[in-house]
């Protein structure tokens, strides 16, 4: 996925059942995948990996479910992790700002052990 223009208003996934991989890298919008907020913007289920690098833009990653391995690298936006369920690697590196909690997964790498 990749978002052009710089607008305030994030992009968003919502409520979506992937049946492959996703890719949200290069974008100087923000992103937003999933949310807190069920009302608003409900999490996604990924059935292999997510990878999100090389934002600009902020990026959000807030209550999806990943059946395979969640990547955030590179990213010189704000990123945000929280509330995701990984069943194998969350692995984040070499990120400017990154903020996250209460993500499970089967091994936490990098950026994210404390997450």
């Amino acid at each position: 996925m990749e978002a052009r223009g710089t607008d305030a208003a994030p992009n968003q996934v919502c409520d979506a059942t992937v049946l492959g991989d996703v890719q949200v890298h290069h974008n100087a919008a923000p992103i937003q995948i999933g949310s807190s907020s069920l009302s608003s913007c409900g999490g996604n289920v990924v059935v292999s990996n997510l990878e999100v690098h090389n934002n600009t833009g902020s990026t959000s990653i807030i209550g999806n479910v990943v059946d395979g391995n969640l990547h955030d690298h590179d990213n010189s936006g704000p990123t945000e992790l929280f509330d995701n369920t990984v069943t194998q690697d969350l692995q984040c590196e070499n990120n400017t700002a990154i903020t996250g909690g209460m993500n499970s997964a089967d091994q936490k790498q990098g950026q994210c052990v404390a997450f």
